[in-house]
């Protein structure tokens, strides 16, 4: 069953309830499936790509605001990541550890305990995506 949302994106749910049962590899009691597949996307489309990184994002903070989160609490954190691949040039999949180090050795620099915050808010970010 495909849901569409936007124009870009193409919502399919994958369930084992629709295949026979016997079905090699499939085991009784498994949780549906959400993918998401690009419509259209190219990879070297750079305006895709940043589409993309905003739907990332607000993603991300709607994920989080179901949570009940504060709007404050939600934009800090989106802020490190924002502020880094801004800082950079880059998207938040360019970008490496080198350049993590650099951002917080340099204009990011801040007391451990700030530095080490932002460093969790990006960690997140990043398995959100991976869950994804």
């Amino acid at each position: 069953m495909p849901v569409v949302d936007s124009e870009t994106h193409r919502f399919t749910l994958i369930s084992g309830r629709d295949t026979p049962s016997g079905t090699a590899g499939q085991e009784e009691g498994l949780a549906d499936v959400l993918t998401l597949k690009r419509r259209g996307f190219h990879p070297w489309s750079r305006d895709a790509e940043e589409a993309l990184y905003q739907d990332t994002l607000a993603e991300y903070c709607w994920a989080r605001d179901v949570a009940g989160l504060a709007a404050t609490t939600l934009n800090q954190l989106v802020q490190p990541v924002i502020e880094i691949c801004t800082f950079h040039g880059v998207l938040p999949w360019e970008l490496s550890s080198r350049m993590l180090d650099q951002y917080f050795a340099g204009r990011g620099k801040r007391a451990h305990s700030t530095v080490r915050k932002k460093i969790t808010s990006i960690d997140r970010y990043f398995a959100f995506l991976e869950q994804r």
